[in-house]
């Protein structure tokens, strides 16, 4: 399959995946979880804790970034909010499809099981699913697919990419507690470009990793002394 080709027809399906995505998001009506109550707390200027609500443990990114949204454009009924928030969850996982098309884009033989892939992932009903769903779950996918795209591209020798790699680590962590475990890859990254590049590395360069070593240090350490998972 060319590469030209290929690409149109990821980004046919990219299309279509994201008009099934708010479709369900327009008329579905329920969650796994209600993250909607935190979003509502946040938006009457309570920070919730522990206890204040069934989801309130959550680390609190998404409900920050939902109750901006709302507010911005002043939606207030539950039902629209309802439907904001999933919209807002179709647009992350567009982010996620098109990271997905980027890194099969960016094969150096794009092959048809490049779109093959593609289309079973972009069509996959629980991935679809979760994405028009008003929780959290949309948000560390999408920053999860960002870190090994960037990771992968760094890796390869893309020096620009780390910057954006460390964020994504350090979005997901912020979205959801299982995102600690972006961070815990993040580190195995860095060990591994550290062993593959040290015998060239310059003495800039090495206080470099040793400065992001211990942001990564300081981050796993709050991230645990404070209570991560208890508190949200």
């Amino acid at each position: 399959m060319e590469r030209r080709i290929a690409n149109f027809w990821c980004i046919a399906v990219l299309l279509a995946a994201v008009l099934i995505r708010l479709a369900i998001a327009w008329y579905n009506t329920e969650a796994n979880d209600n993250h909607l109550e935190v979003i509502q707390l946040l938006m009457k200027g309570e920070f919730p804790i522990v206890g204040s609500c069934w989801q309130c443990y959550h680390p609190k990114l998404f409900h920050l970034i939902g109750a901006a949204v709302l507010t911005l454009f002043e939606i207030t009924d539950p039902l629209l909010q309802w439907r904001g928030i999933q919209l807002l969850n179709v647009l992350l996982s567009t982010g996620t499809l098109i990271y997905l098309f980027l890194f099969l884009a960016g094969e150096e033989r794009y092959a048809p099981w490049n779109f093959i892939a593609f289309l079973l992932i972009a069509f996959n009903p629980k991935f679809a699913g979760i994405s028009a769903q008003a929780t959290n779950d949309t948000l560390v996918i999408l920053a999860s697919t960002a870190f090994f795209f960037h990771s992968w591209r760094w890796l390869c020798g893309n020096w620009k990419h780390r910057i954006p790699m460390a964020i994504a680590a350090g979005v997901a962590m912020a979205a959801k507690g299982s995102g600690l475990a972006i961070v815990l890859l993040l580190c195995i990254v860095l060990a591994v470009k550290f062993l593959l590049e040290r015998k060239e590395m310059k003495r800039r360069d090495f206080f470099r990793w040793i400065g992001i070593a211990f942001l990564l240090l300081l981050m796993i350490s709050v991230a645990s002394l404070s209570g991560y998972y208890q508190n949200g």
